[in-house]
This record gives structure tokens, C-alpha cells and sequence, in this order.
């Protein structure tokens, strides 16, 4: 089990990405949006690697994949049905 310090690591190091769409909405609704596209795009790579590399994380890292591809294809779905009207 990780020890309380790796914990403490891991979310200073991904809990600051999450809270940059929450900064983007003083801008407005697109401008979150684009972020939250930019963030799930690092959490995609970082899914691929972890996969590729540990074997013990495999799937972990396989469904952050998968919850990114829907999250990406979501928002593009979103941006072209916008575009349409």
C-alpha cells in the first residue's frame, strides 16, 4: 500500500489540472469546455503509458483510456451539433 507522503504526492500533482476548467468558467462555458478537453488529453496519455508500462494497472489505465475517448468524442459531439444551428 502507497505510504501517506505518495498519496499526498499523487493528488498535488493531479488535482490542480481538474481545477483549471473551474478558473476557465469566468470566461465562459467554451473556454471550460476547451479546457476540459486539454486536461482529459493529458489523463489520456498518461492512461496509455501507465497500460503499456505496469502490468498490475493495466486496466485501471485502460478504463481512464476509455473514460477519455467518451469524454473527448462528448465534448466534439457537442462542439459540431453547436456549430449546426
Amino acid at each position: 500500500p502507497p505510504a501517506n507522503g505518495q498519496i499526498g504526492l499523487a493528488l498535488a500533482l493531479t488535482l490542480p489540472p481538474l481545477l483549471l476548467p473551474l478558473l476557465a468558467l469566468r470566461s465562459g462555458a467554451k473556454r471550460a469546455l476547451l479546457w476540459i478537453g486539454i486536461v482529459s488529453l493529458g489523463y489520456f496519455c498518461h492512461g496509455v503509458v501507465a497500460a503499456w508500462a505496469i502490468a498490475s494497472m493495466r486496466w485501471p489505465a485502460v478504463i481512464e483510456v476509455a473514460l477519455c475517448v467518451l469524454l473527448i468524442g462528448t465534448l466534439g459531439w457537442i462542439t459540431r451539433s453547436a456549430k449546426k444551428r
